[in-house]
Order: C-alpha cells, then structure tokens, then sequence
C-alpha cells in the first residue's frame, strides 16, 4: 500500500429471513475465531478481530497496520444518516436485481 490508499470495511452478517440461521451462525462462529481470522489475513482479505497475532508473516491486518501507519494520519470516513435513511430503498433494489 502506499499513501490514499483506501481500506474498504469487508462486512458479513446473518440476515434475519436465512434459510438456514445455525449454519449461518456457525460459519460467523468460524469466521470471528482465531483459525478464520488467519485464513482471512491468508487469504488478503484484513482480520478484524482485536489482537489478532498473524501468523506466517502475514500483514493483511488491522492490528498490523496500525503498527506501520500513524493514527494520525488515518481518516475513518464516517456514515451520514442519509445513507442510514436510505437501507430500505437500496436493500430493496439489491432484491430486484437478485430476483428476489
């Protein structure tokens, strides 16, 4: 990474309607353990869980990059609430265009 370089959030949740809510769980148990967050760091994508001690000289991580950049110098960009008012209006767009 070099300097502007944005770090978009990954999120992943369970949705209230899942087909199948303790899979979803368990997969959720699997992702925020210690054994998903290195196959997460492996696989490039940034561990998110706090202390997370990398292994095998991974660096694809939050607590890993802020030992390289200053917190000065990071900006978190904010959600205004019109984007929080609008949850509705787009969940529904995304349903259409997965045929839902």
């Amino acid at each position: 990474m070099s300097d502007a370089t944005p770090l978009p959030p990954r999120v992943i949740t369970q949705t209230a309607g899942a087909a199948s809510p303790a899979s979803a769980q368990l997969f959720l148990d699997y992702i925020y353990s210690d054994a998903g967050q290195q196959v997460m760091c492996a696989a490039g994508m940034e561990a998110s869980m706090n202390h997370f001690k990398p292994a095998n000289g991974c660096t694809a991580s939050l607590t890993e990059l802020a030992t390289h950049v200053p917190a000065k110098t990071t900006y978190l960009v904010p959600v205004s609430q019109d984007v929080v008012d609008q949850q509705k209006p787009i969940t529904d767009r995304w349903n259409k265009a997965l045929g839902r």
